[in-house]
Formats: C-alpha cells, structure tokens, sequence
C-alpha cells in the first residue's frame, strides 16, 4: 500500500519507528490504536475510543465542533486513560477540512510535474495557492489503456488549509506527541479496510456527520468524494420523531438489532428514511465513477462509526446492489484471542486511527 501524498504529510522521524500511534479526531469522539512492530510481526499494542459530546456540554455520542483547547483535553485524558507509551504518533486529518480535485495531465517526468501541478491547482482550488499546503499523486494507469502513446496521466491533488496543518501540529505539540506525521483520512481508511489483491471496491466510510466515498483498484485510490450526510441524521430523526433526547434516540438506533417492542419497527422505519439518501448518494457516485473510468465495481467495504449496525448493512446489500463487506482493520495485525469478538464488532470505527498508525510502516 502506498503512503497517499507522502511529500506532504510523512515525517522522516518515523524511519525506523517499531512502536506507532494513530490519531483519528472525529465530529463525535476521537479515537487511537497503537501499533507495535516485532520483527515482520505487526502486533496491536494499545486502542481507545473517547466521546467528544461531554467537552462541549453535549450527549455522548453527539458531533460538536470543539476548540483547540478542548481537542487537547479530550485527546489527553485519553492517554492518560489508555496509558499510551508509543514512540511516534500519526495524525490523520478529517477530509471535511481538505480539497481534491482529478486532474488530466501531460504525461511528463515526475520533476516537470511538480513544476506544472501548483498552477493548474489554482483552476480546482478555490482559496489563494499560498493560504493551502498542496501535493499531489499520479494515479497508476491501467494496463489495459497505459499503452504506447499515451499521452495522459490523472493526477490527484490534494490541498490543505495551512491554518487546519498548523492547528493539528499545535495539538500535537501541546501533549508532547513526537513524530510529525499527518494523512488524510481517507487514505488511512484505504490502508486499512483495502487489499493490494482485492477486486475494484468502493470502499464507503460513514461518519457522524459525514459520508467519504472511494474509488479502490488493486488496493490504490483512483478517486475520493464527500456527501455532507452521516449516521447522526438518523438520531435526529429519531429524537424529534419520538420526543427523545439525543442520548435516548442514539441507545434506540444503536438497540435496533435486538430491539423487539413496538416502536422497533416504527424506529427501524425512521432509520430506513435517514440511511436512503446517503445510499442514494453513494449510488450516484458508484455509476458515474463506472461510467467514467469504464470500469466494473464488484465490491462496497464499509467503515465507520455509522456502520457497525446489522441494519445498517442490510440497506448496504440492498441499495448498492453489490457484494458488501464490512472491513476489518485489525486483520492486518496480531491480536489478542480473547478481543477477537470485540474487535470484530469495532472495528469499522477505528479504521482511520488503525490506518494512519499502519502508514508508518509502510
């Protein structure tokens, strides 16, 4: 698996690190998995997920927008709570706060590329040049259409407000994380749910209040999307359908699986009409991604928070019309016997923290 936008976001600190931690700092909680490596091993030494909701006076489980000062609290009480110990740290960044374009390019030498890159940014990019922090990516060309005289390549560019950077690189400094090291966290997502031997996939992650979409070949990214929808829309349906509070509708959304009364199907309806337009989104998105690169996608893998529900991934099945898997982060290290089940479970939700620790062992 390739680091996505290495130039930009990887540290030369982590060179040789044998003991990773990676940081995913959602809408609603953040969450960390630590990743030790012994020999050719990749062993799962740590992981923790804690609620951002209460640090703004919110339910748990609830998206807020938390100042610095607050991040900080809350990733630092779960350090301490987790006892985390490793060398160097990864921070993935939340796609909501990045810009990606696909570009058609000549097809030239990496160098001339780079020279070429910042300028037709400016066309997709719509914030001054100098107020972001730019790489890029050439996409790998297919074999079948990459033969003599191709003249094209398809770059993605990926820009970052350099205030977000410097932001991510306070917090990091404040709690005395070392390493340097930031991804997007779409890329994070694709190292650990995706496989280098797997078919052409969408690998869909749905967040709190976001929705990231990604085209997977051979286990690299061809393209990346956001739908402004996310899993919270459905706790708020429920809680205004039902005269619940937010807490009250997220324990009934998340008791759907095993719920049994008589506004299980009546919540299970609501749920149905909150999860449609966000499949109908992604719907949109897989047909003209195979309409465009004139490809077959056999395969959805899911991840995130929003769906680590047996309902949830039935409408998956239903509305995509494809083979649904969800993915599973841990597989790709050592864990415990006795976690197995738990980690199966949580998996989806520790995606992004479990593939910005693996990037560093890449």
């Amino acid at each position: 698996m390739a680091n996505f936008l290495s130039k930009l976001f990887s540290s030369k600190l982590l060179a040789g690190s044998d003991n990773v931690l990676g940081v995913d700092i959602g809408s609603s909680a953040v969450k960390i998995v630590q990743i030790k490596k012994n020999g050719g091993d990749l062993i799962l030494e740590n992981y923790g997920s804690l609620a951002l909701g209460p640090y703004a006076e919110l339910a748990v489980g609830q998206a807020t927008s938390l100042t610095k000062g607050q991040v900080v609290g809350a990733l630092g009480d779960l350090l301490r709570e987790t006892k985390i110990n490793a060398a160097e740290t990864v921070l993935a960044i939340p796609m909501k706060s990045t810009m990606f374009a696909v570009i058609e390019m000549p097809e030239l030498k990496r160098k001339q590329l780079e020279e070429v890159i910042p300028m037709e940014a400016r066309k997709y990019i719509p914030v001054p040049i100098e107020e972001v922090a730019l790489d890029s990516w050439v996409i790998p060309q297919d074999e079948e259409v990459s033969g003599k005289g191709r003249k094209k390549v398809n770059v993605l560019i990926a820009a970052i407000h350099k205030e977000t950077l410097g932001r991510h690189q306070d917090i990091e400094a404040e709690l005395g994380l070392s390493g340097g090291a930031f991804e997007i966290e779409i890329f994070s997502t694709i190292r650990a749910v995706a496989r280098k031997d797997s078919p052409t996939a969408l690998i869909v992650d749905i967040g709190a209040t976001t929705t990231k979409v990604a085209l997977v070949k051979e286990g690299e990214i061809r393209n990346t999307q956001l739908i402004n929808h996310g899993a919270e829309d459905a706790t708020t349906m429920i809680s205004k359908s039902f005269g619940l509070d937010f807490a009250e509708a997220e324990a009934a959304k998340r008791g759907l699986d095993n719920a049994h009364d008589a506004n299980a199907s009546k919540i299970s309806h609501v749920v149905d009409l909150s999860f449609s337009p966000i499949f109908s989104n992604i719907e949109r998105v897989l047909s003209d991604y195979q309409r465009k690169y004139n490809i077959t996608i056999e395969q959805v893998i899911l991840s995130g928070g929003g769906v680590s529900s047996a309902k949830v991934q039935a409408m998956a099945k239903s509305m995509l019309r494809r083979d649904v898997i969800v993915g599973d982060p841990f597989a790709k290290m050592q864990t415990p016997d006795v976690l197995s089940a738990t980690l199966k479970e949580i998996g989806p939700e520790f995606a992004v923290a479990a593939g910005a620790a693996l990037s560093a062992f890449d």
